[in-house]
């Protein structure tokens, strides 16, 4: 079951290294910090009702929660239109 992990860790390193790419660091924080404290709850209940496979399955669900949120975080910025993105960063970069 931990190997169903492995695609799930590379597309969350993936998606979340794209938001600190994009300037988008605190929101990444924010995604990965949530999807922490869903795999310690997640341990919490599962450790003690099956062990090892507790852990394994809590782990999963940590990266599935931060997966989805990830991929809705992106969702939303493909909604914005691409002419505000350039602004915002010329903004920043002026200061």
């Amino acid at each position: 079951p931990l190997m169903l992990s492995l695609p799930l860790s590379f597309l969350n390193l993936f998606l979340s290294s794209a938001l600190q790419a994009l300037h988008h660091e605190r929101r990444a924080l924010g995604i990965l910090s949530i999807g922490t404290g869903a795999g310690l709850s997640a341990n919490f209940i599962l450790i003690p009702l099956w062990g090892a496979y507790g852990a394994v399955y809590a782990y999963i669900f940590s990266a599935l929660v931060q997966l989805g949120l990830l991929a809705w975080y992106f969702r939303h910025l493909s909604a914005q239109p691409l002419s505000a993105q350039p602004q915002r960063l010329a903004a920043e970069q002026d200061e």
